[in-house]
């Protein structure tokens, strides 16, 4: 995330996907001077809205989250695609964004973690993908290995739900040893 991107997460919370989300990363970004019209033009090209990325289905209109830390520590990449690359998955999961001229924008911003409150008791707000919320957290309780689970909130989330965003040279941050540093 770009330091004016960690302002407003904590300041206005987390929004669903939509193309309208990423086009106004986008903007922020030109607006700013962080990238150029060129870049901006390509990046325009490059989203799964644009060039038709057959993710975006499974991600559209929600917040994608971990339901626990522990994939973090036991996930063979450790994440490390997602929080490698600025403008998250929305925009480098096109054969564009891979091909992309300019690997400076791939690197822009620093990765991050967001940690939210959440009550994910409502089934119809809260959609959970993989183990049941239960097993993760016995499993991780239990300390064993791949017990993660995927929350898809379909609501956004408040900044008051933000609880904290932790960053390389965090301590909290830094557990994760299989994560990005820059």
């Amino acid at each position: 995330m770009l330091d004016y991107e960690v302002e407003d997460v904590q300041t206005s919370g987390l929004r669903v996907l939509t193309k309208s989300l990423v086009e106004e990363r986008q903007d922020h970004a030109l607006a700013n001077e962080v990238i150029t019209r060129a870049e901006h033009a390509a990046l325009r090209d490059s989203s799964v809205f644009t060039a038709g990325g057959k993710s975006v289905q499974y991600r559209v209109g929600k917040v994608c989250l971990a339901g626990n830390a522990q994939p973090l520590h036991d996930h063979p990449y450790g994440f490390s695609h997602q929080l490698s690359n600025w403008g998250g998955e929305a925009q480098y999961a096109t054969s564009v964004w891979e091909h992309l001229d300019s690997a400076r924008v791939k690197r822009l911003g620093r990765p991050a973690i967001v940690v939210a409150l959440l009550d994910v008791s409502d089934p119809a707000v809260a959609v959970v993908t993989s183990h049941a919320l239960i097993y993760a957290f016995v499993a991780s309780h239990r300390r064993m290995a791949n017990v993660g689970s995927q929350i898809d909130f379909e609501a956004d989330i408040a900044g008051a739900q933000i609880e904290a965003i932790w960053q390389p040279g965090q301590q909290e941050y830094d557990q994760f040893e299989r994560l990005p540093r820059a």
